[in-house]
């Protein structure tokens, strides 16, 4: 980190020194730029006198006259053959600079003699940068300023990678609770922020599967248990009408046992599927229809009250399983009573699926979304559910962007509540 911190530094050192370079390079140029059109300018006026003057001055005289005016405006003034091709109309010169270095320049002006047998005047002059001891003094400072800035700017995005490094190898050791607190610029706080984020989702995942894993373990001895139990006491009966009644007992236990690897299988595909899943507009009513076709009971009949217009963004399969796995529950534990209702709330429809049975308390509300989620006795599975639906249910509308919850219903059982984005 050192290493890197030392080339960066030293590449940014170099790019400023550069670009300071620059930067009093063109003022120097642009400065003696500025002073060169002011020559012209001046040998303009200067010239136009001087004619006048050698025009009424014997010729034998001109060489003391121009350098009178030389040594008046400290330029040197020579008496020249007009170079060739240039033409003697004086409304122009002919100019030549010359930068000899970086603070010294040399500038030559020809004005051609009217009438002057091609010979034309030309001026010189010397122009030197003259540097303050006040510019010499903030160039110095400004120079030794730079490795400052630098080490100011730098050390903090060092200190920050440095401790990303070291949370990054607390997370290959397991440590996935490790967190970067030390404050840096937003690029870095965004990259660190992304970083703990995989790390809580790794965490999700794991305690997921850990939970899982021991769900799993512990319904499946239930089953197993009776079986065995069943086999070890059909082994010693000797009654065809007990046999009989041990394979009914075996094949129901055989059937749970079924129903939970399958619903253990659908549930693990879900959470750890990385494909989101492909949503669109559905109508609600029908999917709620479509759902209450595959799951109602002749025992009583289902109220539904959802606005015929209303659509809603989801997985059409996705979200038909959803409704079937919670109207499944609520005709379950229904006495008499079950009503399916949609509202509309900001920009999501809200499904309620409500029950008037023995309710579940505020107590057990999360519990009934965790995968094999024991609830009170008035509600558990003794009804012949697996408790894995209602996880599969929430893992469903979480992938569809949605939402479920579970609070008390108007008819005094339970409430199912499903939010999903509305469609357009």
């Amino acid at each position: 980190m050192r290493t890197l911190f030392i080339r960066v530094a030293a590449v940014l050192f170099v790019t400023l020194f550069v670009g300071i370079s620059l930067i009093v390079y063109v003022a120097i140029a642009s400065y003696f730029q500025q002073l060169v059109q002011q020559h012209i300018d001046a040998t303009e006026r200067v010239h136009t006198i001087l004619v006048q003057e050698l025009s009424a001055t014997p010729e034998a005289e001109w060489q003391a006259v121009i350098q009178r005016v030389g040594a008046l405006l400290d330029y040197r003034i020579d008496v020249v053959e007009s170079p060739q091709g240039a033409e003697a109309t004086g409304e122009a010169p002919l100019v030549e600079h010359t930068q000899t270095s970086l603070s010294k320049d040399e500038v030559a002006a020809t004005w051609p003699i009217p009438d002057g047998g091609g010979r034309s005047i030309r001026y010189e002059q010397t122009f030197v940068a003259e540097w303050k001891q006040e510019d010499l003094l903030l160039f110095a400072l400004l120079f030794l300023a730079l490795p400052v800035v630098l080490y100011l700017t730098l050390r903090p995005i060092a200190r920050k990678i440095t401790d990303l490094s070291q949370v990054a190898r607390e997370y290959a050791a397991g440590r996935l609770d490790a967190r970067s607190i030390i404050p840096a610029p937003p690029p870095l706080e965004q990259l660190a922020h992304n970083i703990h984020q995989m790390a809580r989702a790794l965490q999700l995942k794991i305690q997921e599967q850990s939970v899982m894993t021991h769900a799993i373990s512990h319904e499946l001895k239930t089953p197993l248990t009776r079986m065995r139990m069943a086999n070890d006491v059909a082994l010693r009966e000797v009654d065809p009408a007990a046999w009989q009644q041990h394979l009914v007992e075996l094949d129901d236990d055989l059937t749970m046992l079924e129903k939970i690897m399958a619903e253990t299988l659908t549930l693990s595909r879900l959470t750890f599927q990385s494909e989101p899943l492909k949503i669109g507009a559905i109508m609600l009513r029908d999917i709620v229809v479509e759902s209450l076709q595959e799951c109602t009971t002749d025992a009583f009949e289902v109220q539904v009250d959802i606005p015929p217009g209303a659509s809603v963004v989801a997985n059409r399969d996705a979200i038909k399983r959803v409704f079937v796995n919670v109207l499944v529950n609520a005709q379950r534990f229904a006495r008499q009573r079950v009503r399916v209702s949609a509202v509309l709330r900001n920009d999501r429809w809200v499904t309620a699926i409500e029950d008037d049975g023995p309710g579940i308390s505020a107590t057990d509300r999360e519990k009934v979304f965790m995968l094999f989620g024991r609830v009170e006795t008035s509600r558990s599975r003794a009804s012949g559910g697996t408790g894995a639906g209602l996880a599969i249910a929430a893992l469903l509308v979480e992938k569809c962007q949605g939402s479920i919850w579970l609070d008390e219903s108007r008819l005094s059982g339970a409430r199912f509540n499903i939010a999903l984005l509305a469609g357009r």
